[in-house]
């Protein structure tokens, strides 16, 4: 027996063999062999097949272009609503962007009636349905109607669309599904004329998430307050309206983020519920609260009960779960059922179909303390442990009053919900809600809108169950439970309106309300004092700081007290209480934190802002509880920032102790957020101990001059005392010297002289005053008198001083403003590459003291401002700001034109004539403008006078003294400000500031630039670096376009979003690659900051330059040649016409010299800052937009082939349309045709701006390329456009349907002859016998059965 091992492609065996066996074994092997090449063939037969189907069906492939490649696979339902700005400011070119780019998004989604349907409303004054949700249900319905859409042109109410949407388009009547996850998406170029806030809230309310795309001169304000939270992944700020496409990969990304966030998705409950289960195991005592009044139709109020239905199947209901209670309420509350009537789902929902509506007026104030007082209660279900919710539901004003009733809820640790519907108050529900509103307070249009906010309410809820919020609470019977433990000092001085306007009534709640809050403190000499002051038309002093010791004292004096009556005058009592409560000889500390609170109900007779502000200066704290009828714009003036904490406004007195908690740990946080904490120094220290262990030399220069009283004089020496107590004294740590002056300086100790602080503190004690005159300059080699804040910067700068020496200012005051002076300059390297400093005095006319190259070195410019003499009279600060900018800073007096401009105003009074307009001309000149007021200076003019941002700009004093304190605070600020972001980006190379390669200072220090790589700077960055410069879009970006890199190489990679208003605001990680090479440094081109407004065409119009700001062109006689300049920087041809427009006002405008334009310069660097009622117009070339072009056919028989362009089938009637944007009235269009061998011309007159050119019968002579070209006779001149070519093929089916069938034969009859080929090769090879042998094995014999006749025959053939 032979063992054989048989593969598929032969056959080997083991062993000896016989002539015989190796007979049958080739046979065997020849058989194998053709059953492989048979098995070849087969599958070569399969390959053809499948060859010829691929073929067949690549017939039909779907065209891919355009695809943004972020598709959106989710599965989720969403009802999303286009609202598109079709106003007549977005030219057709732009239009046509807005089309590409919805066209584009829409195809990222699976549009369907499970899946996402997509609504669009247009709108200019008024708002347009263009279809709704439900409308299309595929994608390429929907694509088609994109398609067809037409610009309607007109204003711009953004606020009217936005509430139209709400009311017409998000309904379930139009197609919204009530578990889908619901979408608005704005886009819009513009202000909007009209109010978007109310309308963009309530959308938000109804549960619908917001995204707004502002293009252009779209209002970013207005963008933030439309679009939903987070603002980041919501709004979109770009440039222009090409701009688009670049967006519609991040946008799609947020929005299937959105739809598959959790909110409706894939809801299975069965009773429709929207998908947003609350898994929670927390235990929750809800009690719905629902208004059954008569104003609720019957329609309404099965909304409302199916919305009730829809949120508690949300939720898991049990007696260890989560209990439902419900009270309807009209003019009286009646409970339904109670916590614990209900324990299982199925119970609740059969009780809440049997809901009956009573009907009746509305009292929510009553309903609020029914629920209170009958239904969170443990007799009726109410677990201690659990977290308790009210949700109210109403669709009316209340009755009745709400504040007390809500804040009682509250005060009891229940979470209050409020759904307002239609006429519901909206003040009432954000009293009633609690914080934060936003999570608590519902506003809607109608009641069925109900059903759109369950999934978030539900979410809110679910939350709320597991914050832990109101967990095991106790009962305090009305404890405010808030006790301030802090061991810090602290000076209250409580103000109390005692005025006639309080009833008796209501004083009593003041004094219950003063007694609780004071209980809730430590009351000592060494912990908190509390002094108290009453006022009506006078403030009285009832007890100072120092008198009560102790709480019981402290509480019986406020049961004393009486109320004066009499008017209101609230500054006046402000102003008592800075010079007669806040001082040591009445109890103040000068180790604690001070405190001032007011509490009054009415508007103050007299001025508070001054008042108020000293407070505050002088280091005060005040809290403002206003009650009624109190001035709340007052109110916020008083208050302390922030205000949130530091403002309380109520609707009664008795509202007073609902605010004690939250008064009281504002109240705790405020002594010990670091001031006056814990002081363990026994020399009065103020507790900021200096823990430093460097070095430091102190100098201490103390003017002893007789124009400083005794009493004065103690107090510089107490504060002396402090301060060197707050350091570690000694020859390796803290050495500190002092000197006197008057007319002459005294040393009265040097810095070695004492080197421990015993010593030092004991000499302070000895000093005398020398008294005599002040000559503070003689100690200018003194270090300066730096206040310790030096400036490093090596940018040049260039300071004007303008200082007010009117005769308001005493001759001590302005002693203080040199001292001022002095130590401000000696912050700064002073010399002609370096700092320059100026001083102009100005009283009722301005006077250069000297310019800014007048003095080179730091000593000769201080011996100049010990010289300044004061001028007195007037105070004309707005003819003083005229003349620094007209006189002073002018490359002739020393100005550097690379250097950072500053000028530094210091006045005591309102000015006499009118400071805006030159304010605004230093500003617009590129001056940074500092603005320092002191005592009755006009607060408003000096926010019209000072930079942005004013916190860093401004500064309100209360009288000159206080100039001495702000010194570092202004070296700060100025030496931050040269070494700011207006120089933290530059174009290099260029041929104008708007071009060249980018470069980024990466060091504000040693004021280091490098070059940024082209793959780490993107179209977005690009946006941000041209608006900083002040550029106009970017146009060109490229690496090596401004010559390759020397400078280093910025190591991160920029990752702006468009609306940054500076390079180095923009997010930056690291960057992917590891170098760049010098080729690579990116540089950029910005377009210009030049348009024209107002007309019909964006090549026509009022001319507007963009500075600082955009602002219109002054008329000055402009020729074409000026024109020019302008026409070419907005890519408008050349210059037609220029004109003027008289307004009978004069505005800020742009003056341009016309022999720096013919210079070649760039507009923006010829315009200076003026006013003029004569404004440029300006007419290009290029005026008319460019003409729409388009085929169809009878037949439809149009297709768009990626090579050839359009095809038209033979014999087809086919129409050439063209179309333009509405302009001008009339115009006519010429078609121009174009083949290889001939060309015509078709003209008919436009109506309404579009023609047809019909042709029947296509054939091959109608190939070719054809364009429209529109003209119209304008402004004394023929004006023309031409659209874009349209290439057409005709194209004749018969031959297509001849080829395929001819290819299909031929085909075919290929496979067979193979196939016979092949049959007709094994037939030559094998005979009969391997037929026989072939049927035996299609019959299935298996080879060893098939062995003795194979045996056989070959034995017959021997």
């Amino acid at each position: 027996m032979l063992t054989c091992d048989h593969s598929h492609t032969g056959g080997s065996c083991e062993g000896a063999a016989s002539r015989k066996d190796r007979a049958v074994l080739k046979r065997r092997a020849e058989r194998d062999d053709t059953e492989t090449e048979t098995d070849i063939y087969l599958d070569m037969d399969h390959l053809l097949m499948l060859l010829l189907l691929l073929w067949s069906s690549g017939l039909q492939a779907e065209d891919k272009h355009q695809s943004t490649g972020s598709q959106c696979e989710s599965t989720a339902k969403a009802d999303i609503v286009l609202l598109v700005d079709g106003s007549g400011s977005i030219g057709s070119e732009d239009y046509e962007n807005i089309k590409s780019f919805l066209n584009q998004t829409v195809s990222n989604f699976n549009i369907g009636p499970d899946k996402v349907q997509i609504g669009l409303v247009q709108y200019d004054s008024t708002p347009r349905t263009e279809w709704h949700l439900n409308t299309h249900q595929t994608k390429q319905s929907l694509l088609e109607a994109i398609a067809k859409l037409q610009q309607p042109g007109g204003g711009t109410n953004t606020g009217e669309a936005l509430k139209h949407i709400l009311h017409n388009n998000f309904k379930p009547n139009v197609g919204m599904r009530a578990d889908s996850h619901k979408i608005a998406i704005l886009i819009t170029d513009g202000q909007s004329s009209d109010d978007v806030s109310l309308a963009s809230q309530h959308l938000k309310d109804a549960g619908i998430d917001v995204y707004a795309i502002g293009v252009g001169n779209a209002n970013e304000a207005q963008l933030r307050v439309i679009a939903s939270d987070p603002i980041k992944n919501h709004m979109y700020m770009l440039s222009d309206f090409s701009s688009l496409l670049n967006i519609i990969n991040n946008l799609t990304i947020n929005l299937c983020n959105s739809t598959n966030s959790g909110l409706g998705l894939q809801a299975e409950d069965k009773h429709q519920s929207t998908g947003s289960q609350c898994e929670s195991t927390a235990k929750a005592d809800i009690v719905l609260l629902v208004d059954g009044s008569g104003s609720i139709g019957s329609e309404d109020y099965e909304n409302i009960k199916s919305f009730l239905n829809q949120t508690v199947s949300n939720f898991n209901i049990g007696p260890d779960k989560v209990q439902i209670g419900l009270v309807q309420y009209d003019s009286t509350p009646r409970t339904e059922w109670h916590l614990n009537t209900h324990q299982t789902k199925q119970s609740l929902l059969e009780a809440m179909a049997k809901l009956q509506q009573p009907g009746g007026g509305t009292n929510t104030g009553e309903a609020l303390k029914h629920i209170l007082h009958n239904n969170f209660k443990p007799n009726v279900g109410m677990r201690a442990d659990s977290h308790k919710i009210a949700i109210l539901i109403t669709d009316g004003q209340s009755s009745d009053d709400v504040s007390l009733a809500s804040q009682h809820l509250k005060d009891a640790g229940i979470d209050v919900y409020a759904i307002g519907v239609g006429n519901a108050n909206e003040a009432q529900l954000r009293v009633i809600a609690s914080d934060p509103i936003k999570n608590h307070m519902y506003m809607l249009s109608d009641f069925s809108s109900l059903l759109n906010i369950i999934n978030n309410l539900t979410i809110n809820l679910c939350n709320s169950t597991n914050s832990g919020l109101g967990l095991q609470a106790e009962d305090k019977h009305q404890s405010t439970g808030s006790q301030c433990e802090s061991t810090a000092k602290a000076d209250i001085v409580l103000l109390v309106d005692g005025s006639g306007s309080i009833g008796s009534e209501d004083y009593e709640n003041i004094k219950s309300f003063l007694n609780q809050t004071v209980s809730n403190f430590n009351i000592g000499p060494d912990k908190v004092q509390i002094g108290l002051v009453q006022y009506d038309s006078t403030p009285r002093t009832e007890w100072h700081l120092n008198t009560h010791q102790t709480k019981q004292s402290l509480l019986e004096a406020m049961a004393k007290l009486q109320q004066p009556g009499g008017g209101t005058n609230t500054g006046e009592a402000l102003k008592h209480i800075l010079h007669n409560n806040f001082k040591p000889n009445v109890g103040m500390r000068a180790d604690s934190h001070k405190i001032a609170i007011l509490i009054t109900d009415g508007q103050s007779s007299d001025d508070v802002s001054l008042a108020s502000q000293h407070l505050k200066d002088a280091g005060i704290d005040v809290y403002a509880i206003g009650v009624g009828n109190a001035n709340e714009a007052q109110l916020r003036v008083i208050a302390s920032d922030p205000i949130k904490n530091h403002m309380y406004m109520l609707s009664d007195f008795s509202s007073l102790l609902n605010i004690i908690n939250n008064l009281t740990i504002n109240l705790c946080n405020s002594t010990n957020s670091g001031l006056g904490l814990q002081a363990e120094d026994k020399h009065q220290s103020t507790g900021s101990q200096c823990e430093s262990t460097a070095k430091a030399d102190i100098v201490l220069l103390v003017d002893g001059s007789g124009s400083i009283g005794s009493e004065d004089y103690e107090n510089i020496k107490s504060f002396l005392n402090q301060t060197v107590s707050n350091f570690n004294i000694g020859p390796d740590k803290v050495q500190i010297g002092l000197v006197q002056y008057d007319s002459t300086p005294r040393t009265e100790w040097h810095l070695n002289t004492h080197q421990t602080k015993q010593s030092l503190l004991e000499a302070m004690a000895k000093l005398q005053q020398p008294g005599g005159g002040t000559n503070t300059g003689l100690q200018a080699e003194d270090k300066h008198q730096s206040t310790g804040s030096q400036c490093e910067s090596t940018a040049k700068v260039d300071i004007v001083l303008l200082v007010d020496g009117s005769g308001s200012i005493s001759s001590k005051d302005f002693a203080i403003i040199k001292s001022f002076l002095i130590q401000t300059v000696s912050n700064f390297d002073i010399g002609p590459d370096k700092v320059q400093i100026g001083l102009v005095q100005y009283s009722k006319v301005p006077r250069t003291e000297w310019q800014l190259n007048t003095h080179k070195t730091k000593q000769s410019l201080l011996e100049a401002i010990a010289k300044l003499r004061q001028r007195r009279g007037g105070t004309y600060t707005g003819k003083a700001l005229k003349h620094i900018l007209d006189k002073n800073f002018k490359p002739n007096v020393g100005m550097h034109a690379d250097s950072h401009k500053i000028a530094i105003l210091i006045t005591d009074g309102k000015s006499q004539d009118n400071v805006s307009l030159a304010s605004q001309h230093l500003r617009d000149t590129g001056i940074d403008v500092y603005a320092i007021g002191v005592g009755y200076a006009n607060k408003d003019e000096l926010r019209v006078i000072a930079s942005d941002p004013i916190k860093n700009h401004m500064y309100m004093l209360s009288d000159f003294s206080s100039l001495l304190n702000i010194v570092n605070n202004l070296t700060i600020n100025l030496c931050n400000s040269t070494n700011s972001s207006l120089d933290s980006v530059r174009l290099v190379n260029g041929t104008t500031m708007c071009s060249g390669r980018v470069e980024v200072k990466f060091n504000q220090f040693n004021q280091s630039w490098s070059s940024v790589c082209e793959a780490d700077f993107d179209q977005q960055d690009a946006e941000v670096v041209c608006r900083e410069l002040g550029c106009g879009a970017p146009s060109v970006l490229q690496g090596a376009l401004y010559g390759e890199v020397e400078a280093l190489i910025w190591t991160k990679e920029f990752q702006c979003g468009g609306h940054e208003s500076a390079l180095l605001d923009c997010g930056r990680s690291d960057s992917a690659r590891s170098t760049c090479s010098p080729d690579k440094a990116v540089g950029l081109t910005c377009s210009e900051p030049v348009r024209l407004v107002g007309g019909a065409s964006r090549c026509a119009g009022t001319l507007e330059v963009k500075r600082t700001e955009w602002r219109p062109v002054q008329d000055s006689d402009w020729t074409l040649k000026e024109a020019a300049s302008a026409c070419r920087d907005l890519d408008c041809g050349s210059a037609v016409s220029t004109g003027r427009r008289n307004n009978s006002l004069e505005e800020s405008v742009w003056w341009i010299r016309s022999d720096c334009v013919q210079s070649g310069y760039a507009l923006r660097q010829c315009a200076s800052s003026n006013s003029s009622s004569s404004i440029v117009e300006l007419i290009c070339s290029d005026l008319l937009v460019q003409p729409i072009i388009s085929v169809s056919s009878t037949m439809d028989g149009v297709s768009e082939a990626q090579q050839q362009g359009f095809q038209v089938r033979r014999g087809s009637n086919f129409t050439i349309s063209c179309s333009v944007q509405p302009q001008y009235p009339g115009g006519s269009f010429q078609l121009t045709f174009t083949s290889s061998n001939t060309a015509h011309n078709y003209t008919q007159p436009a109506v309404n701006h579009s023609v047809d050119f019909l042709f029947p019968a296509a054939d091959p002579a109608h190939q070719g390329s054809y364009s429209c070209v529109y003209g119209i006779y304008v402004f004394s001149h023929n004006f023309s456009s031409e659209s874009r070519l349209l290439s057409l093929t005709v194209t004749d089916p018969t031959v297509l349907i001849i080829t395929l069938v001819v290819l299909s034969v031929t085909l075919l009859l290929f496979i067979i002859a193979i196939y016979f080929i092949r049959k007709a090769s094994r037939g030559q090879k094998s005979g009969p016998q391997e037929n026989t042998e072939l049927d035996s094995y299609n019959l299935g014999v298996s080879r060893a059965e098939g062995e003795p006749a194979e045996e056989e025959r070959s034995q017959r053939a021997e």
